[in-house]
């Protein structure tokens, strides 16, 4: 936690670096995160029973069903939401044309808590990648078995050489 700020400082500047803003990047990290969540659903059941004694229809309904639908309402749309927006042009502005351009903001850090922490620990991953902020995620998930819960790291590999380097 000691250099919090410079890597903070790491995520900041790579998010500057534009790296993470084009249509390609953000769909490759979503269908990267989706094909994990399709190779490990057996695995991330098994733990959720174990951990928290859900069974796989709870699991699947509360965890990944709900993962798996944010992914593909992402995917389906992103294009639409990078896409400019048309507004209202001022009389004023008359014969001008207004946009509304959808900016990331920048880093996100999520943290998930232990009771939900699939979900609430990959629905705002899906989030952040659509933004294409960079992020770091921390996991409260006091798990012998939470290794198996981590989404895989190449969906981070654009973020992971420069800005994620410490947080997986």
């Amino acid at each position: 936690m000691h250099d919090f700020a410079e890597m903070v400082h790491r995520q900041r500047s790579y998010f500057l670096s534009q790296a993470t803003k084009p249509y390609e990047f953000r769909m490759e990290k979503l269908r990267a995160l989706s094909d994990w969540i399709d190779a490990n659903e057996s695995a991330v059941l098994d733990a959720l029973a174990r951990d928290l004694g859900k069974c796989a229809f709870e699991g699947y309904l509360t965890e990944v069903g709900m993962v798996r639908q944010e992914l593909k309402d992402a995917m389906r749309h992103l294009a639409r939401w990078m896409r400019p927006r048309r507004a209202r042009t001022a009389v004023g502005q008359f014969p001008g044309r207004c946009r509304i351009y959808s900016e990331p903001y920048g880093v996100a850090l999520i943290i998930s808590p232990w009771n939900y922490p699939v979900q609430l620990c990959l629905s705002p991953l899906v989030g952040a990648i659509s933004g294409s902020g960079p992020l770091r995620r921390e996991t409260a998930l006091w798990s012998s078995r939470r290794n198996t819960l981590r989404p895989p790291r190449r969906c981070f590999a654009g973020w992971r050489r420069s800005s994620l380097r410490r947080s997986m």
